[in-house]
């Protein structure tokens, strides 16, 4: 992973004091963070993860996944060419598998 930088954030007293959650009017104690915080948070998250391509990051690394479970993670192979063979093989059955769970779309008119 390349190392991208560094995000600080400040926020003002205001700010903070927002963040504090207001007193539950129900049994169960006093909630640790307000509306306001959760969502702060979660478009921060939200913001980094665009940033960091990490969604990108997440479909291969399932789909790499999905290959391993499908295939198993060693090639069985000795030389180059032979493993080329068994990866190609490997990618079209993966690929078949898939192909049979999509389903067919047909535009009727």
């Amino acid at each position: 992973m390349k190392r991208r930088g560094s995000l600080t954030v400040w926020f003002t007293g205001e700010a903070i004091q927002a963040w504090r959650a207001g007193p539950r009017s129900t049994p169960g104690g006093q909630p640790h963070y307000s509306t306001l915080a959760i969502t702060t948070a979660l478009t921060g998250r939200m913001a980094w993860q665009k940033a960091s391509r990490y969604n990108v990051r997440a479909k291969v690394e399932a789909t790499i996944g999905g290959y391993k479970r499908v295939i198993g993670d060693a090639l069985r192979s000795r030389t180059d060419q032979t493993e080329a063979t068994e990866v190609t093989l490997a990618a079209v059955a993966l690929n078949r598998t898939l192909g049979l769970g999509r389903p067919n779309y047909v535009r009727i008119d």
